[in-house]
């Protein structure tokens, strides 16, 4: 029996009068899983302009240690030590520790929480993201090869350690530490659509919900869209979601926009609420596309599914091993645009096709629950 579990997320947290609040995202899976046994979370209490603070993580099952400010992760990193080693007594405590990887922390952990009380949670895959990431600024360029040390970081941490992780893409990446596959989801009851649409709206409404950066294929999309249009299939295209760059990612996308004149068909949303409010862009959506050059498995195409919206999807990192291609998505070739025009309007045209690919995909999501993703994790740890 598990009477205490720590987790730790590089996500930072919130604090006002005295409650505790994060992103919806990570604070459904962490109530979820105080549901099973009492958790400690470890964490960084600093506001990041990027996120939305809406989830209220206050609980008689919760105990929340803050082990200092969030910092780039090269300083994150060198002061690791410091951040733990305050906290050893705590450690000592608990029954299971899970590091929400990847971190610059995962060697420091590796250090102070016993051997078989360790567990890392790997959701991304660093060096991936380092191959593929756009240098617009020094800080990238820092980034992008940090991002290569940390991933061999974190190799060296996993060494005789319980490794879990979100995606068969990162299974076969890290099969020498024998890894289970848990699922991260977070879908509950309420975010799935109550009746299954297949109908297609004039214009059609195309949608992206994620981080804002130039390697998810918004610019290709971008592109595709114009493309459509010029063969006059009229579209919208919404852009939910955050820029970690400064803005820099956005201001190359709307010097885009405006060259191809189509500031009145490309909207900005911003970072939205997890919930309702997001659902509602996802309801409201005829297609989702995910043109990324990299990934593991986006949480958003399964959100997508969930409110049936067709999917449109690049065949990178676990989306083929996940997704059947006409079956419950259209898997395209990442940066080739025309590969998107194509799949439009096949969705467009073929309206069988398009009722086989949303049924489909809606059943696959109910098989992706947060009750799903915390029930399997703790019948591993168990």
């Amino acid at each position: 029996m598990i009477k205490v579990i720590g987790f730790y997320s590089h996500i930072p947290f919130s604090k006002e009068n005295n409650i505790l609040y994060t992103p919806s995202f990570i604070g459904k899976y962490l109530h979820k899983l105080s549901q099973n046994s009492n958790l400690v979370v470890f964490g960084h209490l600093n506001n990041h302009n990027n996120m939305i603070y809406d989830y209220n993580l206050s609980s008689s099952n919760i105990k929340f240690i803050n082990i200092g400010f969030k910092s780039h992760s090269l300083i994150r990193f060198f002061l690791g030590f410091i951040f733990l080693i305050k906290h050893y007594k705590e450690f000592s405590f608990l029954d299971h520790m899970i590091v929400r990887s990847p971190t610059p922390l995962s060697f420091w952990f590796r250090l102070f929480v016993k051997i078989n009380k360790l567990n890392f949670l790997i959701v991304a895959d660093e060096k991936e993201g380092a191959k593929n990431k756009q240098i617009l600024s020094y800080r990238d360029f820092f980034i992008k090869y940090f991002n290569f040390i940390s991933d061999k970081l974190l190799w060296y941490s996993l060494i005789s350690r319980t490794v879990f992780v979100n995606s068969k893409a990162l299974l076969i990446k890290y099969k020498k530490f024998h890894p289970s596959l848990v699922s991260t989801s977070n879908l509950e009851t309420s975010d799935f659509s109550n009746d299954l649409s297949f109908k297609i709206n004039s214009p059609l409404k195309i949608l992206y919900v994620g981080r804002i950066d130039l390697t998810k294929g918004i610019l290709e999309t971008i592109d595709a869209i114009f493309t459509l249009k010029k063969m006059d299939i009229l579209c919208s295209y919404n852009i939910v979601g955050w820029d970690e760059n400064e803005d820099k990612n956005i201001q190359v996308l709307k010097n885009k926009v405006n060259e191809l004149n189509l500031d009145k068909v490309v909207t900005f949303c911003g970072k939205k609420s997890q919930g309702d409010i997001l659902n509602s862009f996802y309801n409201n959506s005829d297609i989702f596309i995910c043109a990324s050059y990299h990934e593991s498995m986006p949480r958003t195409i399964y959100e997508s599914m969930a409110n049936s919206t067709a999917v449109i999807a690049t065949k990178v990192g676990s989306i083929p091993l996940e997704l059947e291609h006409n079956v419950n998505a259209i898997l395209i070739n990442p940066k080739v645009s025309i590969d998107i025009v194509e799949s439009v309007q096949i969705l467009i045209n073929n309206f069988e096709l398009r009722k086989k690919i949303i049924k489909n995909a809606y059943n696959l999501s109910k098989s992706k629950t947060i009750n799903h993703s915390i029930n399997g994790l703790i019948k591993y740890l168990n």
